[in-house]
């Protein structure tokens, strides 16, 4: 419920060592071509080069720098040791919000997965040899607010034994995918399949959201409930689909998603 205000983890307290951001442009895609995105690396100050580290692949990776200082807030809970050491992939849109986006993003295709697995993470090794992202499913994440999040749930979903936490903000569970099957068919996927996945899923959308949102993130959470998976979703009286709301839970988000994970 309101008042909806940025965490105090979203500025960076005193004493906190700051984590190396590397940003680049990547525009090599062969699984959609003509594209181009800005990536940014986020590795920890306490990291040890070559030990191998947990991390999230984030979607609207700038959006998610500027307006919901996601990067802080890790760099925050990291010092605090309520988070473990875990690097991030800040991976932008490709066409500022527009149709390509929802293409890869709203549809319950494999090409993002492919995208992010057969050629961005491939990169950021690239870049980084010295990064030893863990091949450790229950370690490896996924967060994106609005078309993110089913884009960041369809990466679990398709591949758990890649993908297991999955933290969605204003998820649009719904079909608005142009090229065929969207995220409103999630929950009767989540529904049909057995055994369950072994994923962990935090939601959040609220009473103000965009239409049918909110209904769509609740059928989701009720499927998973339905099939025992362990989830949260918190509904906000009055949160709109503006990022203020969804940034507002980003301490708590991060904390519930990455629960039970070994800290320093």
């Amino acid at each position: 419920m309101a008042p909806y205000v940025a965490p105090p983890e979203a500025t960076l307290q005193a004493g906190v060592p700051q984590a190396t951001l590397d940003k680049f442009v990547f525009s090599t895609s062969k699984i959609f071509p003509n594209t181009s995105r800005n990536v940014n690396i986020f590795i920890p100050a306490q990291y040890v080069a070559g030990t191998e580290v947990p991390f999230m692949v984030i979607q609207d990776g700038d959006e998610q720098l500027m307006s919901f200082k996601t990067d802080i807030v890790m760099e925050n809970l990291i010092a605090q040791k309520r988070l473990p050491v875990m690097a991030a992939v800040f991976v932008h849109n490709p066409d500022n919000f527009g149709a390509e986006r929802s293409l890869e993003y709203d549809c319950l295709d494999a090409d993002y997965f492919n995208f992010v697995t057969g050629e961005l993470l491939p990169e950021v090794q690239r870049r980084h040899p010295e990064l030893k992202l863990t091949t450790d499913p229950n370690g490896r994440g996924a967060l994106g607010k609005s078309s993110g999040g089913p884009a960041s749930f369809t990466l679990g979903w398709l591949h758990p034994e890649l993908f297991r936490r999955i933290l969605t903000l204003n998820g649009s569970f719904v079909n608005i995918c142009k090229d065929g099957p969207g995220a409103g068919t999630y929950p009767s996927l989540v529904l049909a399949t057995d055994p369950a996945k072994p994923l962990r899923v935090y939601m959040f959308s609220g009473s103000n959201d965009n239409n049918g949102f909110a209904a769509g993130n609740q059928a989701l959470a009720d499927a998973l409930q339905t099939k025992g998976y362990p989830w949260r979703y918190v509904y906000g009286i009055g949160a709109m689909h503006a990022n203020n709301f969804g940034a507002s839970r980003m301490t708590e988000a991060l904390l519930w998603t990455w629960a039970g994970y070994p800290l320093p």
